[in-house]
């Protein structure tokens, strides 16, 4: 009897972990850094190019704007 009840209850674990949705929604990243040539005001636009493995342009790009007079700048919310 205690045998069935464990077969059972691995049988309904199996049966959980398979239904369980994936979800393929990409990953999110924020990103933040400071330009070093310059001089950089706040308000600044920059633009960033994404490149790939190869260190190649994509053709996407992302801009953003120096928040402080280092030149930091944050990118958020990308795919």
């Amino acid at each position: 009897m205690k045998i069935q009840y464990i077969i059972q209850l691995f049988i309904a674990i199996c049966i959980m972990i398979i239904s369980c949705e994936n979800n393929d929604s990409p990953e999110v990243y924020n990103f933040t850094g400071k330009v070093q040539k310059g001089p950089f005001v706040t308000g600044t636009t920059i633009t960033l190019n994404e490149l790939n493995e190869k260190l190649g342009q994509t053709g996407r790009t992302f801009t953003s704007i120096i928040t402080s007079d280092d030149g930091s700048f944050e990118l958020n919310n990308i795919e």
